[in-house]
């Protein structure tokens, strides 16, 4: 019979790595409205769960494939700060405004959580710490 603490580090083995990956639309500031309403820089936020770095890379190159391929890049207005249930603002900025994109990717340290018939929930049956 296995001790709790490890059949919690088992729990943990068995849960992939999550990812949090921000794809950067960095915008062509001449052609930045003058009124300063789009910010120099447009971010998407994503969180994946794989199990190789092959896969996140897939992952990205179609996302912004998916970005290339629409014509145009949308993105939330505070992508950083999005609450769970809650329709945020967003905007859509063309191609033709974007110089470049970007991305940046980060490890998480703990476990990804998901939602799941409207209650956050972790894979491993952990309870979710609500603050």
């Amino acid at each position: 019979m296995l001790r709790a603490s490890s059949e919690a580090a088992l729990r943990f083995l068995k849960t992939m790595p999550a990812y949090h990956v921000v794809i950067t639309g960095h915008l062509d500031e001449w052609k930045l409205p003058p009124d300063g309403s789009l910010p120099k820089e447009i971010h998407q936020v994503y969180n994946y769960d794989v199990d190789s770095l092959a896969k996140l890379g897939r992952e990205i190159d179609d996302r912004q494939a998916d970005i290339c391929g629409s014509g145009a890049m949308k993105v939330r207005r505070d992508p950083f700060k999005i609450k769970v249930g809650v329709l945020e603002p967003s905007i859509i900025v063309p191609l033709h405004m974007i110089t470049h994109l970007s991305f940046k990717v980060t490890l998480m340290t703990g476990e990804m959580p998901i939602l799941k018939n409207d209650e956050i929930v972790l894979k491993s049956g952990k309870d979710v710490v609500k603050h």
